[in-house]
């Protein structure tokens, strides 16, 4: 199975640095790189896709050129202060390209003058789109130096809710930093805020500014395993560290009597909240401070960290907390084996199961088991 890409034969993006391999042979080679961390006696079963095109539920894009001639896409690998077409990504939800080409072809006629790094002029910044999979909803998140163009915003938004049924919300964000930041102060366009993402067994909110995975389908596969492994459990107490929109608390409410969620992120803990079945409590606070809300023994622990990882003090205060299991969902292998060596002092570690969540690049999700011994 593979892939071809225009812009990575074009040399306009090359994120998918293993689209030229046969897409087995590029898991493999990822796979290889994660038993040199752990014991390969260890390893479950990948999960994999089976299908490449249009996995990913997101796109996120830069705006660079002129009002004449907008440019939507990537900085350029030749000068960072450029910035190089991507219409036409292959990863990318047919649906999201379509209103890519659509808003790029509306930035004159609306005068959303694209941000010129170089010079630190201009408007418009950045696009992010998301979409639902199962449900087909859409988000659409305008990026902009100021509040000049707005109401010529809000204009767009009407238009764009015309031709595409399936948006919901769009929102408008002000970033007037002269950086490569993606988030500043929200006004939403649309009277909705959330969509909607279907997972079968539960339902999750996202905002257009909250964290969510990119590849809904192996994200599904991922909760599925962890139910899997735990539903025949009568645990009373499950927590959810750096919870998000509450996923993995989702899947815990089915075999725990109680689950706590907590994630730093206001907007993310809001669509958690709006989603939550009974038996959830979710707080907005940093993981640090979890101690702060439960006195009560842990059955599972569930975390999925930033790219960072726990880090020391982390690893340490969970071996403290001392859950019965825990579940470590990790987007760095490296960070993961980091906090393993602290970790391995209070507990056993049972399997990990490779995720294939960002196919076709070098990254790898892992999803870890363990027992404290």
């Amino acid at each position: 199975m593979k892939l071809n890409c225009r812009a990575y034969i074009e040399k306009r993006c090359q994120s998918c640095s293993l689209i030229e391999l046969d897409y087995a042979t590029g898991l493999e080679q990822k796979i290889e790189g994660l038993k040199s961390l752990f014991d390969e006696s260890l390893f479950e079963p990948a999960l994999a896709m089976d299908r490449l095109a249009g996995y990913r539920n997101k796109a996120k894009l830069v705006v660079g050129g002129d009002l004449s001639h907008p440019v939507l896409g990537i900085p350029s690998l030749k000068n960072s202060q450029m910035v190089t077409t991507l219409l036409d990504c292959p990863i990318h939800h047919p649906k999201l390209n379509e209103i890519v080409l659509c808003i790029q072809s509306k930035i004159f006629e609306f005068k959303l003058t694209p941000y010129s790094i170089a010079e630190r002029r201009g408007e418009f910044k950045y696009l992010i789109i998301n979409i639902a999979k199962k449900t087909g909803e859409i988000s659409v998140r305008f990026g902009m130096r100021s509040l000049e163009s707005f109401e010529r915003v809000k204009k767009l938004t009407q238009l764009l809710q015309k031709n595409f049924s399936e948006i919901k919300v769009i929102s408008f964000e002000v970033q007037p930093k002269h950086a490569a930041v993606f988030e500043g102060e929200t006004y939403y366009l649309t009277d909705e805020k959330y969509i909607q993402h279907d997972f079968d067994e539960f339902k999750l909110l996202g905002s257009t500014t909250n964290f969510f995975q990119i590849n809904s389908e192996l994200a599904h596969t991922l909760y599925q395993k962890v139910y899997q492994r735990y539903q025949d459990e009568d645990f009373k107490l499950g927590v959810d560290l750096f919870c998000g929109v509450g996923g993995f608390a989702q899947v815990m409410s089915r075999f725990c009597d109680k689950v706590i969620g907590i994630e730093i992120n206001e907007n993310a803990i809001a669509c958690a909240k709006e989603s939550a079945a009974e038996n959830i409590k979710f707080f907005c606070d940093d993981a640090f401070k979890f101690p702060e809300y439960n006195k009560n023994p842990i059955d599972l622990l569930v975390v999925n960290p930033p790219r960072r990882g726990l880090g020391n003090k982390f690893s340490e205060l969970i071996c403290k907390m001392a859950p019965k299991f825990l579940v470590y969902s990790s987007c760095n292998p490296q960070t993961l084996r980091a906090d393993a060596d602290i970790l391995e002092r209070d507990y056993e570690l049972e399997s990990i199961i490779p995720v294939d969540m960002f196919a076709l690049t070098e990254h790898l999700e892992v999803l870890s088991f363990w027992r404290r011994k």
